[in-house]
Formats: structure tokens, C-alpha cells, sequence
């Protein structure tokens, strides 16, 4: 049963953030079911770099929680997801190739964050096992996604 600390992190900044970010991205497949491209694309967009944001706020606040992980990463695959599922519905060949896409992006984020979680790692992106290269430095977050605009 949940007890009043535990409700709280229901409305953490941060997964405020994240409601807003599943939001934007049920707006935005609603939008290009109706044949609102752009705004499909817009509204996608910006819910995509609320992604960068929720994470930094998360840190800067110290309102980092499991359940704001977990909303983090799931809303990551769905909006994944979202997109393979768009590109499919304009292209009926790319059946194949998105399956595969699919498979290897949800299978290898669960592998990896599984993996972590049994090494210890509180979260896969400050994984001391993985190469300097590919840490994601809390500083350095927001500008990553600024310029590559895709998920981490």
C-alpha cells in the first residue's frame, strides 16, 4: 500500500516532466492518425527535448527515484516505438527492418539496464562500466540532446 512518502514521488518535478512528455507523445500520434504532420512532428519534437530536461531537473533538484527511471526509460521506448510505428504506416516494405529495429532497441535497453541493475548501477547512463566515451555526464546532458535530438 502506498503511504504518503511514496505518493510523492508521483508529482516529483521530474515525472511531472514525464507526464508531460507521454502526453505530447499521445498528441502526437493522435495528430498524425488525423493527418496533422506537422503538428505531429512538432508536438514529438518537443516532447523529445523535455527528455533531456526531465533528467537534468531530476539531478539539479536531487528528485532522482526508480519510478521516475522506469517512467523515464518506458516513455523512451514508447516514443520509439511511436516513431518505428509511423514510418511503418508510410511505408509498408519497412515492416521487416522495423521489427528488427524494435526488437533490438527494447531487448538491448532491458539487457542493459538488467545487467546494471544486477551490477549495482543506480542508473544505466553513470555506469562505471561503461567506456568514458559513452558516460553521460550530467553537465554535459542537455547539450547531447540538443545536437543529436535523439534518445539516450
Amino acid at each position: 500500500m502506498l503511504n504518503s512518502v511514496n505518493r510523492k514521488v508521483f508529482l516529483l518535478y521530474p515525472n511531472l516532466i514525464g507526464y508531460a512528455r507521454a502526453a505530447l507523445l499521445l498528441l502526437s500520434v493522435f495528430a498524425f492518425h488525423v493527418g496533422l504532420l506537422r503538428f505531429a512532428v512538432g508536438s514529438y519534437a518537443v516532447s523529445q527535448l523535455l527528455d533531456a530536461v526531465d533528467g537534468e531537473v531530476a539531478r539539479r533538484l536531487g528528485q532522482c527515484s526508480e519510478f521516475g527511471a522506469a517512467l523515464d526509460m518506458i516513455i523512451d521506448r514508447v516514443s520509439t516505438i511511436a516513431l518505428y510505428f509511423a514510418i511503418a504506416a508510410k511505408s509498408a516494405r519497412a515492416g521487416l527492418l522495423i521489427f528488427l529495429l524494435l526488437l533490438g532497441d527494447v531487448g538491448g535497453h532491458w539487457l542493459f539496464m538488467y545487467t546494471e541493475l544486477k551490477l549495482g548501477e543506480s542508473h544505466h547512463k553513470n555506469s562505471a562500466h561503461l567506456p568514458p566515451g559513452l558516460k553521460h555526464p550530467t553537465s554535459e546532458a542537455m547539450h547531447q540532446k540538443l545536437m543529436i535530438g535523439g534518445n539516450p
